[in-house]
């Protein structure tokens, strides 16, 4: 199965950066559907719009709309449920626990997970009582078929970034590693936020962040082809469930370009 993992788009229908996110995202875009074959699946890990308006989510869904293989979100520290459930409601799977945006992608090989980390008191992340039991249940309900996790904020510290930890609490990310570890199909946890490529290991499992799709946004990075030009994330996954990953840099003449 393959994946592309998009994040941190940050679209905005006006103001500072508003033009340039777009076009980032649109270049995205336009070199997603030029992939041979098509991904399976598209996954934004949040933050899809800066200040969660619902002009941001109107432009942001007319550029997404754009995809030609199915798209699936979840929220960031940024964005707002309602407004994006509204604009974006076909990205959404059902849910059985609202307002949270939690669910499984079904009919693919690998089943897709949503993990809702949105915290209503911070930017930082947080899993209650009640999106812990969603979890469980969803990962529960089919245990032979290899699983991605996908949500926003990453579950470990981030080297380089201005603050490390993006978790509210250490006891919310040892309570996922245990749930993880009895979860053993989940073959990867991807991530956005940290704005910035990075990897470690949760539950025994990779997980890893997605640099920003807005450029002017991205962090962590010097060489000067990638701090130019947007990116994502290319997860290709076998039938063992072990996960190849490659990261996609878009020339100015949108051709694709391999950074490792």
């Amino acid at each position: 199965m393959r994946i592309v993992q998009i994040t941190d788009t940050h679209i905005a229908a006006d103001g500072p950066g508003a033009s340039a996110r777009a076009d980032d995202l649109a270049r995205v875009i336009d070199d997603i559907n030029r992939l041979r074959p098509l991904p399976d699946a598209v996954i934004h890990t949040g933050d899809i719009a800066h200040r969660g308006r619902s002009g941001d989510y109107a432009r942001a869904a007319k550029l997404l709309a754009q995809l030609e293989a199915p798209l699936h979100t979840v929220a960031g520290n940024r964005d707002d449920r309602g407004r994006l459930a509204v604009a974006l409601g076909g990205t959404i799977g059902a849910l059985t626990a609202p307002p949270y945006l939690q669910y499984a992608v079904e009919g693919h090989r690998v089943r897709l997970v949503a993990l809702d980390t949105k915290s209503a008191d911070s930017n930082r992340g947080t899993i209650c009582d009640d999106r812990f039991a969603l979890l469980d249940r969803l990962l529960g309900s089919e245990k032979k078929r290899p699983a991605v996790v996908f949500m926003h904020h990453p579950p470990f510290d981030v080297p380089g970034s201005k603050y490390p930890f993006q978790f509210e609490t250490r006891a919310t990310v040892k309570r996922l590693d245990g749930m993880l570890r009895g979860h053993r199909q989940v073959v990867a946890v991807l991530c956005g936020h940290a704005h910035r490529a990075s990897e470690d290991s949760i539950g025994g499992r990779r997980v890893l962040t997605a640099p920003s799709v807005a450029v002017d946004l991205r962090r962590g990075e010097s060489a000067s082809a990638h701090r130019r030009a947007p990116c994502y994330l290319l997860h290709d996954i076998d039938a063992a469930g072990a996960v190849s990953t490659t990261r996609r840099t878009v020339t100015a003449d949108h051709t694709l370009r391999r950074a490792g």
